[in-house]
């Protein structure tokens, strides 16, 4: 088992971060906004902003942390563990001066009804198409 120091496991993590949000930015992208903590006796502590903390309450969670884990493991050539944690507070932000807010004048959204319809007919049919299966399968049992 390699010897793994703080400066070693953030190193790792940095690499982690880097290869998986750009191998695949819509799911690891938001690794960029986590905050390497701390490492102690074979465990990585991972700050989570509150920003992207909601990350925790998606069902890709389980499989985003398997794939975190191999990935990091792989760059340390050892087994580790990591600990995620929100973030108590958000960083303190420098005061700016108040701005007047600027009036628009209201913007006019044109929907393309065409492209609309469509996606409700194409939805009309898939209910029928799940309805009929259903139907046939209990007919069938």
């Amino acid at each position: 088992m390699k010897k793994i120091t703080r400066a070693s496991a953030k190193q790792a993590w940095d690499q982690t971060v880097e290869q998986l949000a750009s191998d695949s930015p819509l799911k690891f992208g938001v690794m960029e906004e986590f905050v390497f903590d701390s490492y102690t006796n074979g465990v990585i502590g991972i700050a989570i902003p509150h920003s992207v903390a909601l990350i925790k309450k998606t069902l890709f969670w389980p499989q985003f942390i398997k794939k975190v884990n191999s990935v990091l493991n792989e760059k340390l050539k050892s087994e580790v563990e990591i600990y995620f944690s929100i973030q108590s507070t958000e960083p303190i932000k420098e005061k700016t001066e108040q701005v007047e807010p600027e009036v628009n004048e209201p913007i006019e959204l044109e929907i393309n009804w065409g492209w609309l319809i469509k996606a409700a007919l194409y939805s009309v049919i898939a209910n029928a198409i799940l309805a009929i299966a259903t139907l046939i399968t209990l007919i069938c049992k």
